[in-house]
């Protein structure tokens, strides 16, 4: 019986990465989940404003959520 192996990446910013993992893993199988917009933007503008307070004392909710819209 042969090993499996489940690696799971889940953020998005993995798929720029793309190439790189098909060619050291030629038989991966990769399965994209596509999430509802009116749930996803909001999660991750939350994200992204949690990790901006690890670096910057004031956060202005608005500049989050354009750079998200952006992104």
């Amino acid at each position: 019986r042969q090993m499996c192996i489940r690696d799971r990446l889940k953020c998005p910013s993995h798929l720029f990465g793309l190439e790189g993992l098909l060619q050291a893993f030629p038989d991966a199988c990769v399965i994209q989940c596509h999430r509802n917009l009116e749930n996803s933007v909001p999660s991750l503008c939350s994200l992204t404003a949690t990790i901006d307070q690890l670096c910057y004392a004031d956060i202005d909710p608005r500049q989050v959520g354009q750079r998200v819209l952006h992104y």
